[in-house]
């Protein structure tokens, strides 16, 4: 199961494609593609259209649960680390934080 972070949420995509005119976009090979006003082959939505969006919007609701859970779990685990004494927890909070790093690095326009 591969787990994909989409940078953007889905209500914005469909305000934005509304407003410039483009139609059915769809989330393939991690980006955004739409048909262009009067196009007939789908092309990638335009880069600085889709940051200048992120910028105004922020973090997209599946980032934002994401990074709570990942510190979430970093403080868990020093918890359990300290009531443990143990460095295990710690090692195993490493290595989620590293894997949610990477997946936000991923999904950064």
């Amino acid at each position: 199961m591969e787990l994909t972070i989409r940078p953007l949420a889905d209500e914005w995509i469909d305000e934005w494609c509304q407003r410039h005119g483009w139609t059915e976009w769809m989330w393939l090979n991690q980006w955004y593609w739409a048909f262009p006003p009067n196009g007939v082959i789908p092309e990638p939505l335009p880069r600085e259209a889709l940051r200048r969006l992120k910028r105004q919007k922020g973090w997209s609701q599946q980032e934002r649960v994401l990074t709570l859970g990942a510190v979430s779990v970093a403080l868990g685990s020093a918890l359990a680390s300290y009531g443990l004494h143990c460095p295990l927890p710690l090692v195993l909070a490493f290595g989620i934080c590293a894997g949610v790093s990477i997946q936000l690095e991923e999904a950064a326009l």
